[in-house]
């Protein structure tokens, strides 16, 4: 398994970013550095900042990252549609239950919703299934009401595009999880490579300099690595405030 591999603790993505502050203090202290040991020079540098980037590239290429980012964005996209096409179903049924008396939310509306709030796609695809077929089930008398015979259709092409991206995330995902587990070694050369830097840079500033000791300092650097907020252009998944969904009382 990867993680009993790994000499670090805490999570693999978290080695990126900490090892990118520890570069900028390298930098800012190299003459320290320098003065300490003659190892520590501007080749030891250069020669981090490319460890740095190989790792980077391995934990977050810059094509699939953008690809994740892009079928995030369309996926987010298809749940504003799909919000637009229930406001038009709600009405539909609330016409249908004047003649049958089958109310609206034994439809699913509800939880589907629910999940599009999330952006649990999982949750959202499900609820399509059961939409769609509640639809073709009483699709006779919806289309009396004004519903396009399309639209059960419609909707299933909808949930099918979302399953195809879903499952291309996952196979995105799936396939960069094995290539670094392939690659831990890399991973380790450059923890190593910090844990050198940290000795260094502890013994010149454990007595002197309080903040730049906490600068070498790996559980400290992780912890400012976890209250950092993330990049809005990095590709993170948006949450599901940020897609609102909109509906009509189904009193």
């Amino acid at each position: 398994m990867l993680k009993n591999n790994r000499l670090f603790a805490g999570k693999q993505e978290e080695l990126l970013p900490v090892s990118k502050f520890t570069l900028y203090s390298l930098k800012r202290d190299i003459a320290d550095f320098a003065a300490f040991s003659t190892a520590f020079n501007e080749e030891y540098v250069t020669q981090t900042e490319a460890l740095i980037n190989t790792v980077e590239n391995l934990l977050e290429p810059k094509a699939e990252t953008l690809i994740l980012k892009m079928m995030t964005q369309t996926m987010e996209q298809q749940v504003i549609m799909l919000n637009q096409w229930l406001l038009r179903v709600d009405g539909y049924l609330k016409l249908m239950k004047r003649t049958t008396g089958v109310k609206p939310s034994a439809f699913g509306i509800s939880a589907l919703r629910r999940s599009m709030g999330r952006l649990d796609y999982e949750g959202i695809m499900r609820g399509l299934k059961v939409l769609i077929s509640n639809l073709q089930n009483h699709q006779e008398a919806l289309e009396s009401k004004g519903m396009p015979a399309t639209l059960p259709q419609t909707l299933q092409e909808l949930h099918n595009s979302i399953a195809e991206n879903r499952q291309k995330q996952f196979e995105i995902k799936s396939n960069r999880a094995g290539i670094v587990q392939n690659n831990v070694k890399t991973l380790n050369a450059l923890y190593q490579r910090l844990s050198d830097i940290y000795i260094v840079g502890k013994v010149l500033y454990r007595n002197t300099d309080p903040a730049k000791y906490l600068d070498y300092t790996f559980t400290a650097l992780r912890r400012k690595v976890r209250n950092t907020p993330a990049n809005p252009d990095s590709g993170t998944t948006l949450t599901g405030a940020t897609v609102q969904i909109n509906s009509i009382s189904q009193n």
